[in-house]
């Protein structure tokens, strides 16, 4: 479903962005570490979205914590080798969205019959010794999550051409997904979210683009702000930077 192809590329834009991409990739890991500064106990931490580990301060959370877990659908290879230099640092390999196997043999199923089918909920995720996690933090994957379950969802046709599942339905869900997502951190004691919500498209200093990349985020907590240059001038397009609004902020508090 695209997950393999998307970590590659996020990776290579990284590496051809670096500069622009430092201030945020610094903003998340002095974030992380100073929301988990504040838990009186230090067992256990969970990272959801560890990729390539650009944005998780390991080496210091490692240090601080008894087990950290990096939890994500795959791990490269350079996270999975930056994980074993570390005894007490595990990776999970999880769907944080908890449809993909669901959605994968809905859009099967309909490919052959062209049958509408009532779009699956979010399986709620696994994780063991979830009674010791002391800390949670879901880390730039918030907007992520819905994207590729709904563009599956989305290349559904009928016979005539017709989508199967209109924009507005296929909206919906996807802000379901993110709200899942929401209520399952709510459960951990002391839990945290970075998560990029609004994309904006700059030229020369006129945003002649906005979009809402989570339509959740104006009733998130208040927290810190800042922006992610994602895209410098010619990156996308010349003559244009794309620029994404970050927020960071506590959702439970021990």
């Amino acid at each position: 479903m695209g997950y393999l192809y998307e970590s590659i590329a996020i990776k290579a834009r990284a590496a051809r962005c670096a500069s622009a991409w430092k201030p945020h990739l610094e903003a998340t890991k002095q974030f992380l570490l100073s929301s988990a500064a504040a838990c009186a106990q230090k067992r256990t931490a969970v990272i959801f979205g560890s990729g390539w580990l650009l944005d998780v301060p390991l080496q210091e959370l490692a240090s601080e914590f008894e087990e950290v877990h990096l939890v994500d659908i795959l791990h490269p290879a350079a996270a999975r080798r930056a994980a074993r230099k570390h005894r007490n640092v595990q990776l999970v390999s999880l769907d944080l969205s908890g449809v993909i196997n669901s959605v994968h043999q809905l859009t099967s199923r309909v490919e052959k019959t062209h049958r509408k089918e009532s779009l699956p909920f979010p399986q709620r995720p696994f994780l063991s010794s979830s009674e010791r996690v002391d800390f949670v933090a879901s880390v730039n994957v918030l907007s992520q999550l819905p994207q590729n379950p709904v563009n599956a969802l989305r290349a559904l046709k009928d016979p005539s051409g017709t989508p199967v599942y209109s924009d507005g339905e296929l909206d919906a869900y996807a802000a379901s997904l993110r709200d899942a997502h929401l209520k399952f951190l709510h459960r951990f004691p002391h839990a945290c979210l970075v998560s990029d919500v609004e994309m904006q498209t700059w030229r020369a200093d006129t945003c002649v683009h906005q979009k809402d990349l989570v339509t959740e985020w104006k009733s998130l907590p208040s927290g810190r702000e800042w922006s992610w240059e994602i895209a410098p001038p010619g990156e996308i397009t010349p003559g244009e930077r794309t620029c994404h609004r970050v927020i960071a902020c506590q959702l439970t508090q021990i």
